[in-house]
C-alpha cells in the first residue's frame, strides 16, 4: 500500500510530479476478460480463488496461504489488475505512439504459476 501512496498520490506522488505531468496518460484500468485470465492459470484455480473469496466476510480476511491475505475483494482486485496489464500491451503492440506502459499493480499471487504455486527459484 505505502508503495501505492508513493507513487500514486495526488499531493506527494512520483508519478504526479511537476515533471511526469505532462508526458503520463492516465487510464481507467478494465477488468480483465476470464478468456485472458484462462490463457495462464487453469480454471479450476481460478473458481476456488473466486469462491474463496466471496466466502470472506465483508471487512474480514482470509489466508490464501502462510504469506498470502487475502479479502472479499481481493479477487476483483486481480481481475482489474490482469486487465489493466492486458490492455496496457494491447495499447503499446497496436500504436505507433505508444512506446511503454506501466500498471501500478500487485494482486496476491502474481507471480504464481497456473496452480498458484510459486516455481521460480529466484522468486522473493
Amino acid at each position: 500500500v505505502n508503495r501505492l501512496t508513493v507513487l500514486l498520490n495526488q499531493d506527494i506522488g512520483i508519478l504526479r510530479s511537476y515533471r511526469l505531468r505532462n508526458r503520463l496518460q492516465w487510464q481507467q484500468a478494465p477488468r480483465a476478460n476470464i478468456v485472458d485470465i484462462l490463457r495462464v492459470h487453469e480454471y479450476t484455480y481460478v473458481e476456488k480463488l473466486k469462491r474463496f473469496c466471496e466466502s470472506i466476510p465483508e471487512g474480514g480476511t482470509g489466508e490464501l496461504d502462510g504469506d498470502t491475505t487475502i479479502s472479499r475483494k481481493s479477487f476483483e482486485a486481480a481481475m482489474v489488475a490482469a486487465g489493466s496489464v492486458v490492455a496496457a500491451i494491447d495499447r503499446v503492440c497496436g500504436s505507433k505512439t505508444h512506446r511503454n506502459a506501466f500498471c501500478a499493480v500487485r494482486p496476491p499471487g502474481h507471480h504464481a504459476g497456473p496452480r498458484g504455486v510459486v516455481t521460480c527459484e529466484n522468486d522473493p
